[in-house]
């Protein structure tokens, strides 16, 4: 995987900006869990540049209130797409692991970042994601992310275990 740059993380927080002055949110949130996230392929001065401003974005009741609800949504929309036990192609693989990856991101940068959460219960989409997709042909990019989505889900399950709270 090649390093993130500045480039990437400018990217990413400009893509937040302009979701956010459009009132979308959920979109803006997940750029800026991509930024999040990414901050930690950076070091040094370029990283505690990037770390302060993603800290001082500030996230309104109403705004919080929409992301909630559009997350809500996407898990109903997941749930939707892995119920229909049916083949899946590599598209709906990638479409299903895309949504799910965001979902986490999101949750995350509103755990760590915000100290709330979306309250959503992702727990039986994972476990059908698992069993449904696990046995089909996958092209090289579609399997990367189904692997690096479900050793995501293995280190959770992990943390949940330990963590007296459940978080």
């Amino acid at each position: 995987m090649k390093p993130v740059r500045g480039v990437q993380l400018t990217h990413a927080f400009s893509e937040y900006r302009r979701f956010a002055s459009l009132g979308e949110h959920f979109a803006a949130i997940s750029s800026l869990a991509y930024a999040d996230r990414s901050l930690e392929r950076v070091s040094g001065a370029e990283h505690e540049r990037w770390e302060n401003m993603i800290a001082s974005v500030d996230l309104s009741p109403a705004a919080l209130a929409q992301v909630r609800q559009e997350a809500i949504n996407e898990v109903a929309k997941l749930d939707r797409i892995v119920s229909w036990n049916g083949r899946y192609n590599d598209d709906e693989v990638l479409l299903v692991l895309t949504i799910r990856n965001t979902l986490e991101l999101v949750e995350r940068l509103l755990l760590v970042r915000f100290h709330t959460g979306p309250e959503i219960d992702t727990g039986d989409i994972d476990h059908v994601i698992d069993r449904e997709f696990r046995s089909i042909r996958m092209t090289g990019v579609s399997r990367r992310l189904f692997n690096s989505f479900k050793r995501s889900c293995e280190d959770r399950a992990a943390l949940a275990r330990e963590s007296p709270d459940g978080i």
